[in-house]
């Protein structure tokens, strides 16, 4: 009876530690993103990031379609327009637009955050789903 009533504890124990530390545990997990929520028109405003009260603007963002961990989408500020093709990965959308830009940006459903970087500098980047 002894050896039962151990080997019961030591079950509820293990069972308690592995509830209390799994990320996937109800209270800890989150919904999980839906990648086709980008799809649809963003916008938002761009800034230098060294002078961001001098040097800023609208930015306009179409996402056409995601497919898988393909994003198909074009963008459109001061700085020109472009179309292109970028990566998802999580909530990490990167791409490459004209002439040598590179955005990277922190996606959710309803925002994005994050920057462009080409040879005249880095702009931070702030946008929300129309």
């Amino acid at each position: 009876m002894r050896s039962v009533q151990s080997a019961l504890l030591v079950v509820v124990l293990a069972a308690a530690v592995c509830g209390l530390f799994s990320p996937t545990t109800p209270a800890i997990a989150q919904a999980a993103f839906d990648s086709q929520s980008l799809v649809g028109e963003w916008a938002g405003t761009w800034a230098r990031h060294d002078r961001p009260g001098e040097v800023n603007g609208p930015y306009y963002m179409k996402i056409e379609k995601v497919e898988g961990t393909k994003v198909h989408g074009q963008t459109e500020s001061r700085l020109g327009k472009s179309r292109w093709t970028g990566v998802l990965e999580g909530t990490r959308l990167t791409f490459n637009a004209r002439q040598g830009s590179s955005t990277e940006l922190s996606v959710d459903a309803r925002t994005m955050t994050g920057s462009v970087r080409n040879d005249r500098g880095v702009y931070d980047l702030s946008l929300s789903k129309k």
